[in-house]
């Protein structure tokens, strides 16, 4: 065990010297400190003044600023997993013109492993055609 704390030691000393340090991005966090207050305020800030969609969703979800701070920088591997398989299967769909593939938008909720399809208008239809049609 002290061989393989001390290969571990001088394994982060090198790596640290070298500029490459790797290491696992930590899980996201669930409780608020005080700079996530602080964060939110900064954010807000700079998208009422950019504008934009962005600064819209945030105008409607307050909330999204608050916990954005929570997820900064933590891993996200089985998400990223299961978006990056359906993207892999959506474009060889595509490609090789088998199947249809899924149109516009997959909103993927990674805490309950569901998803939806966010069916957009096709180009060149306008939404208020669609809703004079249903």
């Amino acid at each position: 065990l002290e061989k393989w704390l001390a290969d571990k030691d001088a394994k982060g000393e090198n790596e640290q010297e070298n500029g490459t340090l790797s290491r696992l991005l930590p899980l996201p966090r669930y409780d608020i400190h005080p700079e996530d207050e602080e964060f939110a305020e900064f954010a807000q800030q700079l998208l009422r003044h950019e504008g934009g969609p962005a600064a819209a969703a945030c105008e409607q979800s307050p909330t999204l600023l608050k916990t954005l701070p929570m997820m900064w920088g933590c891993q996200y591997t089985v998400t990223a997993a299961v978006v990056g398989g359906i993207l892999a299967q959506e474009l060889r769909k595509y490609i090789t013109k088998e199947q249809e593939p899924i149109p516009n938008c997959l909103v993927f909720n990674s805490e309950t492993s569901t998803a939806a399809v966010a069916s957009l208008p096709p180009p060149g239809v306008s939404v208020s055609a669609l809703k004079t049609a249903v």
